[in-house]
C-alpha cells in the first residue's frame, strides 16, 4: 500500500517540471481573473463581468507551446479553487466552470484553423476571426449554461443559455483585443510610450471626449443614452493604436456593464428586466467591437502607407542611382504629360505641372532640331502601339542643353484602344559626353595608326586578333575579316613559326613584353622580316584584358645588316687579295713596260682607275643613276690595256643604289680571279661580258679565252662563296660556271627587279 502511494505521489510530482514555463502565469491569470469575476456577481444571478475565458483563451492564443493538458488541468484548478474559497457549493462551481471551460476549448479548435498573425491583430480581417473566435466560445459555453444554470441559478434554459451566450460574447470581444494586442513585457515601456497610453495634451482629447460621452449619457438616461459615446469611441479608434483603443474599450464595456446591470439606463427601479439586459449587452458588444475595428484598419492604412512611403523612397533612390530623372504618363485623350520627379525642378516646369502639362508646353522645352524627330516617334508608337525611344535635348533655364533618353509603353483600355503611354526619363548627359569623348578619342587613335607605316593591332586577352590597321592589308595583302586559323599557319616562315608561338604563349601566361623578329609572307609571296613589339592593358584589379602592339618591316635593315656583314668579312678578304691584285697590276704593267718610268705611269693609271670605280660604289648612297655597264667599265677599266682586249656588249640596266655594291662585290671578285689566274693573266687572253635582258630576267655571261694553263681553283675559296652568297641569296638569282681548255664561262641569271629595286617599291 505504501508502495502504492509513493509512486503516486512521484506521479504527481513529475507533473510540475512537465508544465510549460508559462504555465503558473495562466494558472494564477486565471484565478485572479475569476475573483474578479465573482466579486462583480449580482446576488442569485451571472457575474456582469467574468474575464476569467477571455483571460486564458488570449494567453494560449499568444503562448501556444502552453496548450497542453497539464495546463488545462492548472486552469482547472485555478477555477474551482476561485469558486470554492468564494463559497460557491462544489457541485455549482463544477456545472459553471464546465461551461467556462468548454467555451475556451471550443474556442481553441476554431484557432487552430485561423491565421495566427491575423489573431494577434495584424490584420484587417482581426476583427472578424475574433468575432468568429468570440461568438464559437460563447455558443458553447451557452449551451453548457443553458444546462446549468436552471440547476444553479433556477432560469429557463433559454433564457440561461441566452444570457450566457450574450455575456460570454460581450467579456470576450472586450477583453480579447486588449491580451492579443498587448505588447510584450520585455518592450513594455518603450510600447507604452509609443503607443499613447500616455498621451500628451492634444492626443489626450479623444479619451476626454470619451469620458465626457461616458457622463452626459448617464445624465440623459434611457436605454439608448449609451449610443452618446459611440463618436468618442470611434475618435479613439481613429487616434490610437489597437492595444490603446482596445483597452478604452474594454473600460467602456465594463462602464456599461455595471451601469446595466444597475438599472441606471432603462428606468426600472431597481428591478432586472432580462430581456432588457440580454439586448443591452449585444448593443454593448457591438459599441465595444466598433473603435477595435477601425484601429485595426487606421493601423494597417498607417503601416501601409508607411511600406508605401519606404517603396517610395527606395524607388525614389534608384531612380536616381540609375540616373532616372522622371518616370511620365501620357494621357492620350487629354494630350498631357504627368510628370513625377526631379524632371520639373532641373528643368524649370512649374510644380503643378507634375499633375499634367500639356503636350504642346513639353514641345517647347525640346531643342529645335530634336523636336520634329521626338514628335514623330511619339506618333509612330502611338499609332503602332510599339515600345518608345528616344534621345533628344532639352533646354535648362540656365540655356544648357541636357541630353536625356526616354523609354515608354503603350497602355490599353478594356477595349484595346491605347489609352496611355507610360515611361521613364534618364538624364544621359554625362554618358553622351563620355561616348563623345570616346568617340573622339577612338578618331585621334585611328588616325594616328592608319597615318603611322607600322601595322598597328590588337587582341583579346586570349591572344585573338580583332583589330588591325589598314598597313596589315596593304602588307599581306588579306583583308582582317578573312583571316582564318588556316591563313595564320602560312604566314609565319616555316624556320620561324615554332620559335614565335613558344614566345607568344609564354607572353600570354606571364604578361611580359612581347618582343620578337620574325619573317611573315609578304603580299607577293615572298617573306619579309619584321621587329613586333606588344604590351598588355591592365584592368583595376592587374588582370590582363588587351594587347596591342605593332609590327615593323625592317627588312631593308636586315639586308642591311647582311650586306655589312659582307663588307666586313670582304674586307678581311680584299686585304689579303689588295697585295696580290697589286702584285697582278705591276707584272702586267712591267710586262709590257720598256723602263721604268713607263711602268710606273701605267700603274698608276691603273690604280686611279681602281679608285674610281670604288668612289662610283660609294657614291651609290646619293641617288645618282648608274647603269650595270658603267659600273662594269669602271671597275674593269685598271685591266684595260686599250687593245679590246676587254669587251662589255648586250643590254644596260639602270642600277638601284642598294643593289650597286652586291654587283661591284661580284664583278670585283670575278676581276681579281682572271687577273691572278685568268684572261686577265694572260697577255694574249681576252675578256667578254655579254648583258641581256628577257622581260624580268637579267642575263650576265662572264666569257675568259685564255691559253693559260687551267688554274687549280676549285671554287671553293672565300671569294667563291662570296660569289655565291650574293648571287643566291642578297640578289636572288643563280649562276653556272663551267670551265674549258680555252678558259672560263660563268652565266649569272637575276631577277630585274633585283637589281632595280621595283619590288620592294611596290
Amino acid at each position: 500500500m505504501a508502495s502504492v502511494e509513493r509512486s503516486a505521489s512521484s506521479r504527481w510530482f513529475k507533473l510540475v517540471p512537465a508544465l510549460p514555463p508559462n504555465a503558473l502565469v495562466i494558472g494564477l491569470a486565471v484565478f485572479a481573473a475569476c475573483t474578479l469575476g465573482i466579486l462583480t456577481r449580482p446576488v442569485g444571478y451571472l457575474a456582469m463581468i467574468w474575464p476569467a475565458n477571455a483571460v486564458m483563451l488570449g494567453l494560449l492564443i499568444r503562448l501556444p507551446d502552453t496548450r497542453r493538458p497539464s495546463v488545462w488541468l492548472l486552469a482547472a484548478m485555478a477555477y474551482m479553487a476561485a469558486d470554492l474559497i468564494a463559497g460557491t457549493s462544489l457541485a455549482q462551481a463544477l456545472l459553471l466552470n464546465t461551461a467556462n471551460l468548454c467555451g475556451v476549448g471550443t474556442a481553441c479548435l476554431v484557432c487552430r484553423y485561423l491565421p495566427r498573425n491575423a489573431l494577434l491583430m495584424r490584420e484587417p480581417a482581426s476583427a472578424l476571426y475574433i468575432v468568429l473566435v468570440s461568438v464559437s466560445a460563447a455558443a458553447a459555453a451557452g449551451l453548457v449554461g443553458a444546462i446549468a444554470d436552471p440547476v444553479v441559478l433556477r432560469l429557463g434554459a433559454a433564457n440561461a443559455g441566452t444570457f450566457w451566450f450574450t455575456t460570454e460574447l460581450v467579456n470576450y470581444i472586450a477583453l480579447l483585443p486588449v491580451i492579443l494586442s498587448a505588447p510584450a513585457p520585455r518592450s513594455l515601456g518603450a510600447n507604452i510610450r509609443s503607443l499613447n497610453l500616455v498621451p500628451g495634451a492634444l492626443a489626450a482629447v479623444p479619451v476626454l471626449a470619451l469620458a465626457a460621452s461616458c457622463a452626459l449619457a448617464m445624465v440623459v438616461g434611457g436605454p439608448g443614452a449609451f449610443a452618446l459615446a459611440l463618436p468618442a469611441l470611434l475618435w479613439c479608434g481613429l487616434a490610437y493604436s489597437v492595444f490603446t483603443a482596445s483597452a478604452l474599450a474594454f473600460l467602456f464595456s465594463c462602464w456599461l456593464l455595471t451601469v446595466i446591470c444597475a438599472t441606471y439606463l432603462h428606468g426600472a427601479e431597481g428591478v432586472y428586466d432580462e430581456h432588457a439586459i440580454v439586448s443591452m449587452r449585444l448593443a454593448a458588444f457591438m459599441v465595444a467591437l466598433a473603435p477595435i475595428t477601425l484601429s485595426i484598419v487606421m493601423r494597417n492604412r498607417d503601416d501601409l502607407i508607411s511600406k508605401l512611403l519606404l517603396a517610395r523612397q527606395r524607388v525614389d533612390i534608384a531612380l536616381e542611382a540609375g540616373g532616372i530623372i522622371a518616370t511620365w504618363d501620357l494621357n492620350l485623350a487629354r494630350r498631357d504629360l504627368s510628370v513625377e520627379g526631379t524632371f520639373l525642378e532641373r528643368f524649370g516646369i512649374e510644380a503643378q505641372a507634375g499633375t499634367g502639362i500639356p503636350l504642346e508646353r513639353l514641345s517647347q522645352i525640346l531643342h529645335p532640331d530634336d523636336r520634329e524627330r521626338v514628335l514623330d516617334a511619339l506618333g509612330g508608337a502611338i499609332a503602332t502601339g510599339s515600345d518608345y525611344h528616344c534621345r533628344y535635348r532639352i533646354a535648362t533655364p540656365t540655356g544648357e542643353n541636357r541630353w536625356v533618353a526616354a523609354f515608354g509603353k503603350v497602355a490599353r483600355d478594356g477595349q484595346g484602344a491605347a489609352s496611355h503611354l507610360s515611361g521613364i526619363l534618364i538624364d544621359i548627359t554625362e554618358l553622351t559626353d563620355a561616348v563623345e569623348t570616346l568617340e573622339q578619342s577612338n578618331k585621334r587613335f585611328n588616325i594616328v595608326s592608319e597615318s603611322i607605316p607600322q601595322i598597328v593591332w590588337s587582341t583579346d586577352a586570349d591572344g585573338r586578333h580583332d583589330y588591325f590597321n589598314c598597313r596589315w592589308t596593304e602588307f599581306t595583302g588579306i583583308a582582317p575579316e578573312e583571316i582564318t586559323a588556316e591563313t595564320w599557319k602560312s604566314l609565319v616562315h616555316p624556320e620561324d613559326k615554332a620559335r614565335v608561338d613558344a614566345t607568344w604563349k609564354a607572353c600570354l601566361m606571364t604578361g611580359e613584353t612581347y618582343a620578337i623578329d620574325y619573317r611573315f609572307r609578304y603580299h607577293d609571296g615572298s617573306y619579309r622580316w619584321l621587329k613586333v613589339l606588344a604590351k598588355p592593358l591592365r584592368n583595376a584589379e592587374g588582370a590582363i584584358t588587351r594587347w596591342y602592339g605593332t609590327s615593323t618591316d625592317i627588312d631593308a635593315v636586315k639586308q642591311l645588316e647582311a650586306e655589312r656583314e659582307i663588307i666586313a668579312r670582304e674586307l678581311d678578304h680584299r686585304i689579303g687579295n689588295l697585295f696580290a691584285l697589286v702584285n697582278g697590276l705591276v707584272s702586267l704593267t712591267a710586262r709590257d713596260g720598256s723602263d721604268v718610268k713607263a711602268v710606273t705611269e701605267s700603274l698608276r693609271g691603273r690604280l686611279r682607275a681602281l679608285h674610281d670605280a670604288h668612289g662610283l660604289i660609294r657614291h651609290k648612297q646619293d641617288g645618282t643613276a648608274a647603269t650595270i655597264a658603267e659600273l662594269l667599265r669602271r671597275l674593269l677599266a685598271p685591266y684595260d690595256k686599250g687593245d679590246d682586249h676587254i669587251t662589255i656588249t648586250g643590254d644596260d640596266l639602270p642600277l638601284d643604289p642598294s643593289a650597286m655594291t652586291a654587283i661591284a662585290l661580284i664583278f670585283h671578285e670575278l676581276g681579281t680571279n682572271a687577273v691572278k689566274y685568268g684572261a686577265l693573266k694572260d697577255s694574249q687572253g681576252l675578256l667578254r661580258v655579254e648583258l641581256c635582258q628577257i622581260e624580268d630576267r637579267f642575263s650576265i655571261r662572264w666569257v675568259e679565252v685564255t691559253h693559260l694553263p687551267a688554274s687549280t681553283d676549285k671554287g671553293t675559296g672565300f671569294g667563291s662563296k662570296l660569289f655565291n652568297s650574293i648571287v643566291e641569296g642578297q640578289l636572288r638569282g643563280h649562276a653556272v660556271r663551267s670551265s674549258t681548255q680555252d678558259g672560263l664561262t660563268i652565266e649569272i641569271n637575276l631577277p630585274v627587279s633585283a637589281l632595280t629595286g621595283f619590288g620592294k617599291r611596290q
